[in-house]
């Protein structure tokens, strides 16, 4: 079984009526002369690193939600952000933490503790897959030249080169 682009096999196929027998031959034909459009399938392996990369993402976005709700919610009580440049960060969670304790009334200081708990949750799970991704995915020729340009770490790299797979694949750079 081969899987069809099937919006480029249509066009190519060239055909205004449309029914499965029509289909079928013009598939055949594309088939026969090498034109048939077909899409690329990963392998099982790839398909399943790719799962931590892509939940990686998931979860990176859940974090970042949760810290701009709790920075709006001290900011509507007079909070500007504190010296730290990260207010999240090790050295500056004590002062965020009090911050919460006294600026925000009784109830709004419980749900802004609820989501600080969810945001330690969601980092502790984004450090779990980092990890897991640096045991499992090996340093490939791809990745180190991903790596060699700026702004790219090892967690970046990998996202690319799997989400990319065989680069092979393509006939050229476009």
């Amino acid at each position: 079984p081969r899987l069809v682009h099937p919006r480029k096999a249509k066009l190519m196929m060239g055909m205004i009526n449309k029914t499965d027998q029509l289909d079928a031959h013009g598939l055949n034909r594309l088939q026969r002369n090498g034109t048939l459009p077909v899409v690329w399938i990963p392998p099982g392996p790839l398909r399943d690193l790719r799962e931590l990369t892509r939940t990686r993402i998931v979860l990176v976005r859940q974090r970042t939600r949760l810290k701009n709700r709790i920075s709006a919610t001290l900011a509507k009580y007079g909070w500007t952000g504190g010296e730290a440049s990260d207010p999240y960060g090790k050295g500056a969670r004590g002062e965020l933490e009090q911050q919460i304790a006294s600026l925000l009334p009784p109830q709004t200081r419980w749900v802004a503790q609820q989501l600080l708990a969810q945001l330690d949750f969601v980092s502790g799970q984004v450090r779990e897959l980092e990890q897991r991704l640096e045991e499992l995915v090996e340093m490939s020729v791809e990745m180190q030249r991903l790596l060699s340009l700026p702004g790219i770490g090892v967690i970046l790299a990998a996202t690319i080169a799997l989400e990319i797979g065989d680069i092979g694949r393509f006939a050229s750079a476009e």
